[in-house]
């Protein structure tokens, strides 16, 4: 456990810090994407810092029960731990919407969506996370939590079980379900188009063989006028496609990182918050924090290739945002 700890603070903090690096240092242009990857790796940093790397410490400690620090360092430790944790799980939530609409609308987000609205969106997400959660901890600190040197560090969750139950609910349940939901309906979307464009062909085919060339030639005019730019035959077709190709890729990798590191948590959660008899066990509790950890190692990974692949393209002139 200690070893699997410190790699997590090494990988976690070397990748983070070596992709905003790459950012700030490469002359490729700042997209409203790139941004919201930036909050991202911003975000994973501090929270390597703090919750993986105390917890690695306390781990060569085996024999030593309690918390090591003392009242003040739990409080920040616990705060850097509801904060950092909500807000990541929120921006993977914010990156899956992000991904849907440039898929779904492109024409559209490419439209809309602009530097100064990543910002703007940004601190929404702040506003939306702080306001709830902070009373939660100064009401825990001062009321609730039990004595550090005998139970650990950690929130006395059981003392505000509403409260408790509405945040899990509104910042860990939700953003979770709202990548499922975006990675369904874009693979609902892909499956509907495909049939559309199975169904124009048979019907340019039969005009073929009655002959008629002026109307297969009407007739595939109007087709195409019909059919989304990103299937049209020409020297667009391969810049949408691919940049569609690659958004798909990243929500994809986002969906299958956030069920893996998140979804045994999120479904025991909303489980719990109907049937209070279901307990959690240590061991479980030691797997779903392995898995939340591993989550600060996979990010940086994803959202390299993301920045990587979201920008100017000179060969093709594409333009990913």
């Amino acid at each position: 456990m200690p070893i699997f700890l410190v790699s997590v603070v090494f990988f976690g903090i070397t990748l983070n810090l070596a992709g905003a690096v790459d950012f700030f240092k490469n002359r490729r242009p700042k997209t409203p994407l790139s941004i919201t990857v930036v909050h991202l790796y911003a975000l994973n940093i501090l929270l390597a810092l703090t919750q993986p790397m105390m917890n690695s410490i306390s781990s060569f400690f085996p024999g030593r029960s309690g918390w090591l620090w003392g009242n003040r360092v739990c409080d920040l430790y616990l705060l850097a731990n509801i904060m950092l944790n909500c807000l990541i799980l929120n921006s993977h939530g914010l990156l899956a919407l992000n991904r849907t609409w440039a898929i779904l609308s492109p024409f559209t987000y490419r439209r809309l969506v602009s530097r100064k609205l990543s910002l703007q969106v940004i601190a929404g997400l702040w506003v939306y996370v702080v306001l709830p959660e902070f009373p939660f901890w100064p009401m825990d600190a001062v009321e609730y939590r039990k004595p550090v040197e005998k139970f650990s560090c950690m929130i006395n969750a059981n003392a505000q079980p509403v409260y408790n139950s509405i945040a899990q609910l509104v910042h860990y349940t939700f953003p979770v379900g709202v990548v499922w939901v975006a990675f369904v309906v874009v693979i609902l979307h892909k499956i509907g188009r495909r049939s559309k464009l199975t169904s124009v062909n048979p019907v340019i085919a039969s005009a073929s063989d009655t002959g008629a060339t002026a109307a297969i030639t009407a007739g595939t005019h109007a087709r195409r006028e019909q059919v989304p730019c990103s299937v049209i035959i020409g020297p667009g077709r391969k810049t949408a496609k691919e940049r569609e190709a690659r958004s798909f890729v990243v929500l994809t990798i986002l969906t299958v990182g956030v069920t893996v590191c998140y979804g045994p948590h999120t479904v025991f959660a909303a489980l719990r918050n109907f049937a209070v008899s279901i307990e959690e066990s240590p061991s479980f509790r030691q797997t779903v924090g392995i898995m939340v950890s591993c989550q600060v190692v996979l990010d940086p990974v994803l959202l390299i290739w993301t920045l990587r692949n979201a920008n100017c393209r000179k060969k093709t002139g594409a333009i990913e945002h």
